[in-house]
């Protein structure tokens, strides 16, 4: 099972009977987004997630109503628990800009450079 499997099978757990499109587009969110998903968040997620386009909540979050942006916060609180279990370290930090969909694939980042009047 590899890392993004991982954070589907968690959120699964944190929410069960939610659907396979649901489930990865959450775990993105969790691994984007970290403990800061809210349930804005979650709303657009979903909507992407929605088979049916003309379902009534397909709306932009501020043309929601109170009620309605009240349902997503409950998924937004599961994804901050999957999130504030998440110890990982990224290696994006650690790769020149660009690269950081190279790490781990056997290929070396571009070495870094030294421009003249750029200092140390």
């Amino acid at each position: 099972m590899n890392y993004f499997e991982q954070v589907v099978a968690e959120v699964r757990q944190e929410l069960p009977g939610i659907t396979d499109t649901q489930a990865r587009m959450y775990a993105l969110l969790v691994l984007v987004m970290g403990p800061g998903v809210s349930a804005e968040h979650v709303h657009h997620a979903w909507a992407v997630a929605e088979p049916n386009p003309h379902h009534p909540c397909v709306e932009q979050w501020a043309d929601l109503s109170v009620e309605e942006k009240r349902k997503d916060k409950p998924y937004a609180r599961a994804l901050q628990r999957v999130a504030a279990g998440k110890r990982r370290t990224s290696t994006r930090r650690h790769l020149p800009p660009g690269d950081h969909h190279r790490a781990g694939r056997g290929v070396q980042p571009r070495p870094v450079v030294e421009r003249p009047g750029r200092g140390a």
